[in-house]
């Protein structure tokens, strides 16, 4: 089975034998991702403290994104990250890309096919091409960048000028064939070249000198010591597969140590297509997922059965027996599902945790067979408040982010409990703006938003305030 890569509003079906152009219709057979330029992504790199739970850290990454990557709370974006756990902290590379430049850019393709599984920036796609440290060079019309990697495995990148930019700088029509045949190499060059050569090197220069910054940045938190490969990946229809003569000379003339093996890759789509498969480190920002049971059919389905066992009263235990096995099975499935979704992840574990209070409601009511009747329809008269429950829950959360936001606010903690009631502790250089917080959110129609006390340390003042539907 093939994996499907958007290019350019074509997509391409990639397999162990050929690559080759398909419809929509056919493309709906496979997985389908398609790259987002750099330029689009909004990237951000801090630290978080290592006590944070799966649960928390997706929150704390998008209060910082909101406090200190110059998101408008009164936007959409879709974030996701990248995070590497040390001993007392969380490495995070953050990325935010607008809902609606998402939505213009993969709306028109995504309606004819139906889904896109995968929306990724390119430079996460080349894992996995050697076991040492390396780095990938990609270069294309609108969009260029080097990539550091790990034995394998991702760190960072850093943007560089792309084919079209260069062009601009140095007004050279014919840059593709004078870059793959003469690089930057000043002995391929006449006497009558040399200030075109000048002009080049010195603009390449620029850019290894940002990348070499960077890569001496992410040695100080992975200890990379040496570079053993540089992989290139030009990326048009006339330097596919080609490479830039004195590149590694290049590199090498900034000191950085290592063997310097040069391999040209001459198939990015093909790479794209094996990280769409396997995914080894995901960013994803896509909003085009694929169809799927809704969750109102697992209510539907709920209330039914409730419904038979109050019309079927005298099945008694056989009934139970058979509704506990197919609870546990069920309970397995979500389990495996949690493990899977990264995405639905929370949403699963509260779907495990229901499950298995039901669970154990019926095992008791095998002992306590004359209270089943009651039991059942205090049930049914729970399910339909499921969905207004998880919305309040949410919806607090959301109105107390972008208000942290809204006034630039930090915070240590934020802790909810139920849907009616939240804890946020809050640090602000300056009084006034807890005091707007708390405001924004008594007009947001809370019933009750308070503080026992602000209290000023070091020059910042710190309150908890309590925030009740």
């Amino acid at each position: 089975m093939g994996v499907v890569v958007i290019k350019e509003k074509t997509l391409y079906l990639i397999d162990d034998h050929q690559i080759e152009k398909i419809t929509p219709k056919e493309a709906r057979k496979h997985l389908v991702g398609g790259k987002i330029e750099l330029k689009e992504l909004i990237a951000l790199n801090f630290k978080l403290p290592s006590t944070l739970s799966p649960q928390q850290l997706p929150l704390q990454v998008e209060l910082k994104m909101y406090n200190e990557g110059g998101l408008n709370p009164q936007q959409d974006y879709i974030i996701d990250f990248l995070s590497y756990k040390f001993e007392n902290y969380y490495l995070i590379e953050a990325f935010a890309v607008p809902k609606e430049r998402v939505i213009a850019l993969f709306s028109p393709i995504a309606k004819k096919i139906g889904f896109i599984d995968l929306i990724y920036p390119k430079f996460i796609t080349y894992t996995s091409l050697s076991n040492h440290n390396y780095l990938v060079f990609y270069f294309s019309k609108k969009e260029a960048f080097i990539a550091i990697y790990q034995k394998g495995s991702y760190i960072g990148h850093r943007a560089i000028d792309s084919l079209e930019r260069v062009v601009k700088e140095i007004k050279l029509t014919n840059l593709e064939e004078v870059l793959t045949q003469k690089g930057l190499k000043k002995e391929n060059y006449s006497p009558q070249e040399s200030l075109l050569f000048e002009q080049l090197y010195e603009l390449f220069f620029k850019n290894i000198e940002k990348v070499v910054h960077t890569l001496n940045f992410k040695r100080s938190f992975f200890g990379i010591e040496e570079i053993d490969k540089l992989f290139v990946d030009l990326d048009g229809e006339n330097i596919k597969g080609k490479s830039i003569p004195g590149l590694v000379e290049l590199f090498l003339s900034f000191g950085v140590d290592g063997k310097w093996e040069h391999e040209t890759l001459k198939d990015s789509l093909r790479i794209e297509a094996n990280y769409i498969q396997y995914r080894p480190q995901s960013l994803n920002f896509s909003i085009f997922e694929r169809k799927k049971p809704l969750l109102e059919r697992d209510i539907v389905k709920s209330i039914a059965l409730l419904t038979f066992s109050l019309g079927a009263v005298g099945i008694g235990a056989f009934w139970l027996n058979k509704k506990n096995l197919a609870l546990e099975k069920e309970i397995t499935n979500k389990q495996l599902q949690l493990e899977k979704v990264k995405k639905e992840a929370m949403l699963l574990a509260k779907q495990i945790k229901r499950l298995k209070r039901e669970n154990k409601q019926l095992l008791l009511k095998k002992k306590e067979e004359e209270k089943k009747r009651q039991d059942y329809l205090l049930t049914l008269q729970q399910i339909p408040l499921f969905h207004s429950y998880t919305k309040n829950r949410q919806q607090m959360v959301n109105d107390t982010v972008l208000t942290l936001a809204k006034y630039r606010l930090t915070t240590q903690l934020l802790e909810q409990n139920g849907s009616f009631k939240l804890t946020v502790d809050i640090t602000s250089p300056k009084q006034e703006k807890i005091a707007k917080f708390i405001d924004s959110l008594l007009e947001k129609g809370y019933t009750e938003v308070k503080t026992d006390k602000i209290v000023k340390k070091e020059g910042f003042y710190e309150s908890v305030v309590k925030v009740k539907r």
